[in-house]
């Protein structure tokens, strides 16, 4: 089974995926593990990846060269997605290559967010779940006004109301079965 999710930033997305990986046997890819990437190769100083509050830190690196970096990861993150204006596929041609080299029943991405990635997901026959967050966990950035859009043309919405697993299992299970 491929499933590919969706949803504003903080609607729980990783956590989720994070549970499917756990309990139900799922590989987890992600377009924004490409970005990340390519950023830990440029700032060799930023960790592959942080904890969902701890990137939304400033940090407070003081480079060789004296220079202090004070922006958080996510700003760092957001930046670098300017790469996109030279090749809009870039991540999703970096996942189609990490994708060719897995022979894995269930995979499961974590962030689709422009329209090239929820339109290369749907052509290839990923189950797309919106997560809708119950309570804002962060402040809305520029991909979660695209991202919003994509509710109403997803397979399915989830409800995260952030209180534990439960919904969300059974919610894994009817899709499984087919159900709507």
């Amino acid at each position: 089974m491929k499933l590919a999710f969706t949803g504003i930033a903080g609607s729980g997305k990783d956590f989720l995926v994070n549970r499917l990986t756990k309990n139900h046997n799922y590989t987890r890819v992600s377009f924004s593990d490409q970005l990340k990437k390519l950023a830990k190769i440029i700032y060799p100083w930023l960790k592959s990846d942080y904890p969902p509050f701890e990137k939304e830190q400033p940090l407070n690196i003081t480079l060789p060269s004296g220079e202090k970096i004070t922006k958080t990861p996510r700003e760092i993150w957001l930046h670098l997605n300017k790469l996109r204006d030279i090749e809009d596929g870039l991540f999703l041609r970096m996942l189609e290559e990490q994708l060719s080299l897995l022979n894995v029943p269930n995979i499961v991405i974590s962030d689709i967010r422009p329209e090239i990635e929820w339109n290369w997901c749907r052509k290839n026959g990923f189950t797309t779940i919106y997560i809708e967050p119950l309570k804002e966990i962060y402040k809305p950035n520029d991909f979660d006004k695209q991202v919003f859009n994509y509710r109403e043309q997803a397979d399915y919405v989830f409800e995260n109301d952030f209180n534990g697993i439960g919904k969300f299992k059974e919610f894994i299970q009817q899709i499984q079965k087919g159900e709507k």
